[in-house]
């Protein structure tokens, strides 16, 4: 059985398990995609089940625990989790503050503008390097800026 379980504010829509062929080839409408409206009670009948064999859950720490504590108490099964926010970009203090560090870093907040699990929105930065490495990519922050509002996507925005 595959059950893929969303948060009440998902696009549906947008669900990679929503329409197509689904899931591992299951096929359209065999796969059970809705708003979740029963929080806890529901995410503890998913965790116990007997008959689910693996859940993968993205959301906090908090709720993440409780789906391995209701794996331990049910039949073991698999969890996948992906918890406590986004990823950090990490720039440690013998990093080389090249032109490919800073592109990197800049992209890797901005791609797909940030919406995206693996978004490096906290960038962390050795306190020796922190300086440079924000004045420069807020610059490559900007010249973004100005290329997509040179294509005028965004005729009324004002920044």
């Amino acid at each position: 059985m595959l059950l893929h379980r969303q948060a009440r504010r998902t696009d549906t829509a947008h669900s990679p398990a929503s329409g197509g062929t689904g899931a591992r080839g299951r096929g359209a409408g065999r796969c059970p995609v809705g708003p979740a409206r029963t929080g806890e009670t529901t995410g503890q009948a998913i965790g116990r089940h007997p008959d689910i064999d693996i859940v993968s859950f993205t959301g906090s720490t908090e709720v993440g625990g409780y789906f391995l504590r209701y794996a331990g108490e049910s039949n073991l099964k698999v969890i996948g989790l992906e918890m406590g926010g986004k990823s950090p970009f990490i720039v440690l203090d013998d990093a080389d503050l090249n032109d490919d560090l800073i592109e990197h870093a800049a992209m890797s907040a901005f791609w797909n503008g940030g919406q995206n699990c693996s978004a490096n929105m906290r960038q962390l930065v050795d306190a020796k390097l922190a300086e440079d490495f924000a004045e420069r990519v807020i610059a490559r922050a900007r010249e973004l800026w100005s290329a997509i509002r040179s294509t005028r996507i965004l005729p009324s925005a004002r920044w």
